[in-house]
C-alpha cells in the first residue's frame, strides 16, 4: 500500500517524502537529507532532545554533532550507545550525505567510526582516563597489533602512561614475542623513570 502525501502543503516543514509504503506491516520512509535533522529549530527543546537522542539510538547523527565531537560523545553517553551490542556508531561510515568532505573536514568534525576511535582516544589521554580508555580499546578491539596502532596515527609526543597501556595490551596479546616482551620493558622502564619510581632489583 502506498500513499500520496500532499506536496504542496503550506508548511515545508511536515513534508517528508513524495510517498511512504507499508510493505509487510512495516512502515518503511524515503530517505530524509541530514539537514531535515540539523534544522529541527522549530521543535520545542525537550522534544527536540528526545527527537536526537532517538535519532541517535538509531545511527542517525546531525551535522551539528558531527561536527562537534563533544556534542556527538554527549549523546552517545547520554543514550548509553558509546558501548553496548547495538553500535550507532558503525552507522557513520559513509553518511556525510548532504554535507561536503571539505565542511566536514576540520579539526573536531567526525566522518567515520575510525576518526571517531581517534577523537575518544585522544580525550582520554587529554583527560587522563585510563580506566576508560583501557576499556574502550579493549572493547572495541583496538591496538592489538603493532599495525593497527600506526593505523591509529596516535600522537607521538603521547604521556608516559599511554605508551605503556599499549605496549603492555600488545603484549598481552603476543607474550611469546621477544620484541613485544622487550618494548613492554623499555615502556615500564621509561614510565618509572620518568615519575621517579625506584626500581626493584
Amino acid at each position: 500500500m502506498a500513499l500520496d502525501i500532499d506536496t504542496f502543503h503550506d508548511d515545508p516543514t511536515l513534508y517528508v517524502g513524495e510517498k511512504f509504503a507499508i510493505d509487510g506491516g512495516d512502515l518503511v520512509l524515503p530517505s530524509l537529507p541530514r539537514c531535515v535533522f540539523s534544522q529541527a529549530g522549530f521543535c520545542h527543546k525537550v522534544v527536540r532532545e528526545m527527537i536526537l537522542e532517538e535519532l541517535t539510538r538509531n545511527g542517525m547523527f546531525t551535522t551539528s554533532q558531527l561536527s562537534n565531537f563533544s556534542l556527538l560523545l554527549h549523546y552517545l553517553s547520554t543514550t548509553q550507545t558509546l558501548f553496548g551490542d547495538s553500535l550507532p556508531l558503525f552507522s557513520l561510515d559513509g553518511c556525510t550525505g548532504g554535507v561536503s568532505e571539505d565542511a566536514l573536514n576540520v579539526e573536531g568534525c567526525v566522518v567515520s567510526v575510525f576518526q571517531f576511535h581517534q577523537g575518544f582516544i585522544d580525550y582520554c589521554i587529554r583527560l587522563r582516563l585510563v580506566n576508560l580508555l583501557y576499556h574502550y580499546l579493549d572493547f572495541y578491539r583496538l591496538c592489538e597489533s603493532a599495525k593497527n596502532v600506526k593505523e591509529l596515527k596516535l600522537d607521538l609526543n603521547r604521556p608516559h602512561w599511554v605508551d605503556m597501556l599499549i605496549k603492555c595490551r600488545l603484549l598481552g596479546r603476543n607474550s611469546r614475542d621477544p620484541d613485544a616482551v622487550f618494548q613492554a620493558s623499555l615502556s615500564i622502564a621509561g614510565f618509572m623513570l620518568k615519575h621517579g619510581i625506584p626500581i626493584c632489583h
